[in-house]
């Protein structure tokens, strides 16, 4: 069954300082004039994504348009990944980023002036995307979580935790909370497998990544690629303090 309108439309008017509801008129304005139909589906905020993104699958719509950051981006894909019977050839998903980071978009080279992005749309220039999953523990309860971009563990995960929940993300905003966080900071010992290279080490941070930037620009994972099958890794072992400040 397929609606009238091909494309739902979920915006994130709290991404980016409201960046997105700044962005959307322009390229309202781009669609119309192409003459691409959708629906908006407009989420009051952070954690209230799924549930636009479910109702959206349920109207039946299989394409969509993604106003938002990083954030909205990795709620989005764990919204479709968790609705039943989704198929990865069924769906198709175009980003604008309007966030503060904007690490995804930024691998991929997704522009953000409208009139580019909307030449973008228009070229039907869709490819296959790798994902990743994270299996982890909160307590006694496992649970699984998808990415498409870089998963930290370590510093990186401390950081955000500690010092980014209630900040607006960016480099800036990063390199503040780095900097407080290198103070009560404790390595944690990693065991890390991956095929036949193996590790028992301290360890600063290890990022995993299908994209190559995290941290509003820091380009962490270099060699990875989005349509490789294979993860980008970066392990920094047990790094001084004062020479991980001698790089910042």
């Amino acid at each position: 069954m397929k609606t009238d309108q091909k494309w739902a439309i979920i915006l994130n008017p709290a991404a980016g300082k409201g960046r997105g509801l700044k962005a959307w008129p322009a390229l309202r304005s781009g669609l119309e004039a192409s003459e691409i139909d959708y629906r908006i589906f407009e989420s009051p905020g952070p954690g209230k994504i799924a549930e636009q993104v479910t109702t959206a699958l349920k109207a039946h719509f299989r394409d969509l348009i993604v106003i938002g950051g990083d954030g909205t981006n990795f709620e989005v894909i764990n919204s479709l990944i968790a609705y039943p019977d989704m198929e990865s050839t069924t769906c198709r998903l175009a980003f604008y980023p309007a966030g503060t980071g904007n690490d995804w978009a930024r691998s991929l080279g997704i522009p953000r002036k409208s009139n580019s992005w909307i030449e973008l749309l228009n070229s039907e220039n869709f490819r296959f995307h790798d994902l990743g999953w994270v299996t982890f523990y909160q307590g006694n309860k496992q649970g699984k979580q998808y990415f498409l971009n870089v998963a930290g563990i370590g510093f990186d995960a401390y950081v955000v935790e500690k010092y980014l929940q209630k900040m607006p993300f960016g480099k800036l905003s990063y390199l503040s909370g780095l900097l407080q966080g290198l103070v009560s900071y404790t390595y944690p010992t990693l065991h890390v497998k991956a095929g036949p290279t193996e590790y028992l080490t301290p360890a600063y941070l290890m990022a995993v990544g299908i994209g190559r930037f995290f941290g509003g620009g820091m380009k962490i994972c270099p060699h990875a690629g989005h349509g490789s099958g294979e993860f980008g890794v970066t392990l920094i072992r047990d790094l001084p303090k004062w020479q991980i400040v001698q790089q910042l």
